[in-house]
């Protein structure tokens, strides 16, 4: 028997421009929420048509530096279809 750990999915969704400015406020809002080992963190860039570098970078700081917290998260493009 293989017992697995449901994970309840928080969808957070990005503005179309992910610029200097729009990639801080998405960091700030990342390093807002508290982790759950229950949790997972879905960072859906569907209407994403721009990012800048800066924005990248702040998006994969945030994530990663959480790493070693018992959460798990997903960065994806499209979510359906």
């Amino acid at each position: 028997m293989t017992l697995t750990q449901e994970r309840q999915p928080i969808v957070i969704q990005t503005q179309q421009c992910l610029d200097f400015e729009h990639g801080n406020t998405l960091r700030e809002q990342l390093s807002s929420l508290v982790p759950h080992p229950k949790h997972l963190w879905v960072i859906d860039l569907v209407k994403v048509n721009f990012m800048d570098s800066s924005s990248l970078i702040a998006l994969l700081k945030e994530v990663l530096s959480r790493r070693s917290s018992a959460y798990c998260s997903v960065i994806c493009k499209h979510l359906f279809g």
